[in-house]
C-alpha cells in the first residue's frame, strides 16, 4: 500500500508540474500578442521542455515522498 501511495503521489506531482508549466506558457502567450514564443525564439522551446521535465521530476519526487510518509 505504501508503494501505491508513492506512485500516486508521484503521478499527482507530475500532473501538477504539467499544469503549472503549460498554464504559465498559456498565460505568457495570452498577454503577448506578438505570436508564438517558440516561433520567435526556437531556443526557448528547448528551455521550456527542459524546465518542464526537471520540474515534473522534482515535484513527482517531493509529492511522492510526502504522500508515502503518512
Amino acid at each position: 500500500m505504501r508503494i501505491m501511495r508513492f506512485v500516486l503521489g508521484a503521478v499527482f506531482g507530475a500532473i501538477l508540474a504539467t499544469a503549472v508549466s503549460w498554464g504559465g506558457l498559456y498565460l505568457y502567450g495570452r498577454f503577448r500578442p506578438a505570436g508564438s514564443l517558440f516561433d520567435t525564439d526556437p531556443q526557448s522551446a528547448d528551455l521550456f521542455f527542459a524546465i518542464w521535465l526537471a520540474l515534473a521530476a522534482v515535484l513527482a519526487a517531493i509529492v511522492g515522498y510526502l504522500t508515502s510518509r503518512r
